[in-house]
């Protein structure tokens, strides 16, 4: 497997915790939040491994669904079709995570 893009992801829980997943260029997973450790795990952890461990230390309840968040502007980051940047405008439009931001405008690849 290989690790992660640098990506981030958030949940809030009940309380008023937020915790936080994140990965950076060297792809080692961080979890951290109210009281959580950051500690780096390995990168080849899939997604839904660090959303476990995430949720094991909040002890609480989540109250929403995993974000993903845009690592420009910390805005929620959705699910789109848009040409690629890297692209001419003739390509199709592939799946990216789109920034809602508008002023910020970032789109991350959806295949991760």
């Amino acid at each position: 497997m290989r690790a992660p893009k640098p990506q981030v992801w958030t949940r809030e829980y009940s309380g008023g915790q937020v915790m936080r997943i994140e990965t950076h260029t060297a792809g080692r997973w961080h979890v951290s939040g109210d009281g959580a450790l950051n500690v780096p795990v390995s990168p080849t952890c899939p997604l839904e491994t660090m959303q476990s461990r995430a949720d094991h230390l909040a002890r609480g309840r989540a109250v929403g669904p995993w974000r993903r968040v845009c690592q420009r502007c910390d805005a929620v980051m959705t699910l789109g079709l848009r040409t690629r940047p890297d692209s001419s405008p003739g390509f199709a439009r592939d799946p990216l995570w789109l920034c809602t931001q508008r002023s910020c405008d970032h789109a991350e690849p959806a295949d991760d």
